[in-house]
């Protein structure tokens, strides 16, 4: 089963914040004279999106074969040709069916609009490559690199601290999917990405493969993208 579990996870998470931090500050120092311009261009989000996305994926992968068994099989990342089409359609479900609906209620005693943080990202598109760019960003990059470490690492580390408990499996569930929430920083999208970290976690273990997360998150977010580009 091998040693590692929330220790590492940890580590690798704080790691991640610390790396992206000092990247993003070497980017506005380089290219933006020290002062991150508002709104932030999309070359500078995708830019910053690497550091992430390397910790995010590389950190489960050196922690799996030094202390466990490796990536496949310690945080299952396989993928089936069935989990694309399932899981696109599942995502897409979550973010065009589910959210208006999870939403609805908060609406009612708030103005604060869920999509503004995503509207201002889109409307920092300038031109074919910055949508080419923000789309492989959105629609890719950060699917695979989050599922990864949330619904692979984090995911996991939680059984493992629980295995004892009868409830080990729903707390993982949940507790993975709230600390996905978290990260989103803004209160707002909280509601929305804990549901999405939900069904993403139960698939996982339902299908015992990273392969439906990451499909469903790249149709949620897809989806996401499409209504904002679209309509």
């Amino acid at each position: 089963m091998g040693s590692w579990g929330p220790v590492e996870t940890a580590a690798v998470w704080i790691l991640h914040l610390f790396i992206t931090i000092l990247w993003g500050a070497l980017l506005v120092s380089l290219f933006y004279a020290g002062t991150a311009p508002d709104p932030i261009p999309v070359r500078l989000l995708a830019g910053n999106a690497l550091a992430i996305w390397a910790v995010y994926v590389l950190g489960p992968i050196v922690v799996t074969r030094a202390r466990g068994n490796g990536p496949v099989v310690d945080l299952w990342a396989k993928i089936s040709p069935m989990d694309v089409p399932i899981g696109l359609a599942i995502g897409a479900a979550v973010q065009w069916l589910v959210l208006p609906v999870v939403y609805w209620p908060i609406l009612q005693v708030t103005d604060v609009d869920p999509a503004e943080t995503a509207e201002r990202l889109v409307d920092a598109i300038d031109g074919r490559f910055d949508l080419v760019l923000f789309a492989l960003v959105v629609a890719a990059g950060a699917p695979l690199a989050e599922e990864f470490f949330y619904r692979g690492m984090v995911l996991q580390a939680i059984r493992r601290r629980t295995s004892d408990l009868p409830s080990s499996d729903l707390i993982a569930v949940f507790g993975s999917a709230a600390l996905f929430a978290i990260i989103h920083i803004e209160p707002i999208l909280f509601p929305g990405t804990f549901v999405l970290g939900v069904a993403a976690a139960m698939a996982t273990l339902k299908t015992r493969r990273l392969g439906t997360a990451i499909s469903m998150h790249v149709g949620f977010n897809g989806a996401t993208l499409l209504t904002l580009l679209v309509f």
